[in-house]
């Protein structure tokens, strides 16, 4: 009968996987086999593709939830008619454009590249830059040891192998400008102009106006200036004003300047305006070992047995991601969940956080303090079930990327731009509370196997379709559209 109304993708396994997920968070669960009809739903007839379209609007109506509109643009795309589909995904972009943004990839998943969105299909906070071929001279500032998004943002094509690196500022603003190419200073985080002052607000004023006189004589010369943002304010952040007025100067400084994601448009409420932001994505991460043969001989490593639940919480252990009041409940979690491992992998340099941890103790609380290299930090990714965030304020996550990259489901907080790749019951979940956490990874502990690899399997999905680089081809452009 199911079929019959609403075409194939109204299967045993969507209905049992439906049914056994019904107690917990019952409406997500709902809403998530009603996307799975829609992708699934190849050749409908036209009682089925009408059935789901009313589907899609009683849910909009029944629960005051626009996803449903959402998710009958995206039927009307695959039923080809792609008026329809701009026409609604604009006029829900244009109520309300952040809500937009993190609710999208709940009905589209991703099957269309991002950059595809902000080019064809909504007209709203931020440009792609198309490459036209120029030959290009791109210093950028800072360059930090180890750091493997600048190594995958550079390694792009259109950079045409003349990419220099700069750890100093003063040899940064002293590079020359040559002839007969594009020549590009580009800049990532702010923080480092500002740290040789401390908090001295007189030392902060005197070094932000050398950096920007000194940034537009660049420009003078013929330099375009580019800015990454990567933060709302930088971690560890002494003076906010001042950085904040930083922000502002150099926006206004730049010719253009990047945001991995368009949420960020509507969550940097500094910004004097939208005109000069442009996509850069934040790519995934090439994963180098077989993760399931990396799993097991990782737990085997750990003393976690291969039926273990297994959270990890992977990076250096920094105040700004908040994990310290975090602790306490995992510590609890461990005695109510028998069969649950936290691993804790990376440099401690959160005072609070080292201090619980020398008089806390348990067996299944496994902390590895130190640097993890890459290598090291593929298996130990591969040995979890679900990766854990904790941030107290972020914008975007590198760590996140990570997880998705080698494919396991997202624990997160519903902050800045990740649950715009964070879905709700697809690749894992976003909370607003410890409380809700808390009852999420009670919820994850009791997944089988065979669910939790289905949510691995969707974040492996969105990893691929991310794509690095500041300019995107006409190839790029279309790529995923169907």
């Amino acid at each position: 009968v199911g079929q019959y109304h609403f075409g194939k993708g109204f299967d045993d396994v969507l209905l049992s996987r439906f049914v056994a997920v019904l107690g917990v968070n019952w409406s997500i669960a709902l809403y998530n086999a009603l996307v799975d009809l829609v992708h699934a739903g190849d050749l409908l007839s036209e009682r089925q593709s009408r059935n789901l379209s009313l589907a899609c609007a009683d849910w909009s109506e029944c629960y005051d939830d626009s996803r449903g509109w959402l998710l009958r643009a995206f039927l009307a795309g695959k039923a080809g008619d792609m008026s329809m589909e701009k026409a609604l995904l604009q006029r829900l972009h244009d109520e309300d454009p952040a809500k937009f943004w993190r609710v999208v990839q709940d009905v589209y998943r991703f099957s269309r590249p991002l950059a595809g969105f902000c080019l064809d299909l909504v007209q709203g906070e931020c440009r792609v830059l198309a490459d036209d071929g120029k030959h290009r001279q791109i210093a950028y500032y800072p360059a930090y040891r180890r750091n493997a998004y600048l190594d995958l943002l550079y390694r792009d094509p259109a950079f045409s192998g003349m990419v220099f690196p700069f750890v100093e500022l003063d040899d940064f603003l002293s590079v020359t400008c040559l002839p007969g190419v594009e020549n590009i200073l580009h800049i990532h985080w702010v923080q480092s102009v500002l740290a040789p002052a401390g908090p001295s607000r007189s030392l902060i004023d005197l070094h932000m106006d050398s950096f920007l006189l000194r940034l537009q004589e660049k420009k003078n010369q013929g330099f375009k200036i580019f800015w990454t943002i990567h933060n709302y304010l930088s971690h560890g952040c002494v003076d906010p004003e001042g950085e904040i007025a930083l922000r502002r100067a150099l926006y206004d400084l730049s010719d253009y300047v990047f945001v991995h994601h368009p949420m960020a448009a509507c969550l940097l409420d500094w910004l004097s305006d939208r005109k000069k932001l442009c996509l850069s994505e934040h790519g995934a991460y090439p994963v180098v070992n077989d993760i399931s043969s990396s799993r097991m001989a990782m737990r085997s490593q750990l003393g976690i047995p291969s039926d273990g639940f297994v959270v990890m919480h992977v990076g250096q252990v920094q105040p700004y991601k908040g994990l310290s009041e975090w602790l306490p409940i995992f510590q609890d979690l461990l005695e109510v969940l028998p069969g649950m491992y936290f691993v804790l992998a990376g440099r401690i340099v959160d005072s609070e956080v080292r201090a619980w941890l020398d008089v806390n103790q348990h067996p299944r609380f496994m902390v590895i303090d130190q640097h993890v290299s890459n290598d090291y930090l593929e298996a130990l990714m591969a040995a979890a079930d679900v990766g854990f965030l904790s941030y107290d304020k972020t914008l975007t996550s590198g760590t996140l990327f990570h997880w998705l990259s080698v494919g396991r489901p997202v624990l997160a907080p519903g902050k800045g731009t990740i649950s715009c790749y964070v879905l709700d019951g697809w690749s894992g979940y976003t909370y607003q509370s410890l409380s809700e956490a808390r009852a999420l990874l009670v919820s994850l502990a009791k997944l089988s196997a065979t669910e939790l690899a289905r949510l691995g399997r969707n974040a492996l999905i969105s990893a691929n379709q991310l794509e690095w680089g500041l300019w995107k081809t006409a190839e790029l452009h279309v790529r995923g559209e169907r």
